[in-house]
């Protein structure tokens, strides 16, 4: 029997982390989309460096803006973190625990990306390509935080369920 749920929490755990996968790689995707962006926009690899001229008064307002969006977003993952374990609600069976972890792991993921759309959405708007890049290092940071660890998803199962595997 305990080998069997371990079997099970394997086998599913792999689909979480392809799920994760999917979600890390955004970031990566939006950033290299930004590149190709600034790149076309200038005249060469020469004129490129311009593209990074910082502007000052509006840009600046609106990118501290999204600085405190991204800064309120990776603490509401801390906190969501914090309480990751009490979110759960009566689960009947094995199946039933993973699609809850799924569903959570799914969230935690999406707000993590958040703020490498919004460098992107920043990056369109105003061009600056260095604050934008700060975005992307804060979701990847908030990437690394949810991280789903096995260790941790089997855990919670144990405690969850008071079963011995």
């Amino acid at each position: 029997m305990a080998e069997e749920l371990n079997d099970v929490l394997t086998k599913h755990f792999q689909r979480i982390k392809v799920i994760f996968t999917g979600f890390f790689m955004e970031p990566f995707i939006l950033y290299f989309v930004m590149l190709l962006i600034a790149y076309s926009n200038s005249d060469g690899i020469n004129d490129f460096n311009g593209i990074i001229y910082l502007e000052s008064t509006v840009v600046r307002y609106v990118s501290l803006g999204f600085i405190v969006f991204s800064v309120i977003e990776y603490y509401t993952i801390v906190v969501i973190m914090k309480k990751f374990s009490t979110m759960f609600g009566a689960f009947a069976n094995v199946e039933e625990y993973i699609s809850i972890y799924s569903r959570k792991i799914i969230l935690l993921t999406s707000l993590s990306i958040t703020p490498s759309i919004l460098g992107f959405i920043f990056y369109i708007s105003t061009g600056d390509i260095i604050v934008s890049t700060l975005f992307y290092l804060v979701a990847l940071v908030s990437l690394f935080r949810v991280y789903p660890r096995y260790n941790i998803f089997r855990d919670l199962y144990i405690d969850l369920t008071k079963e011995d595997i």
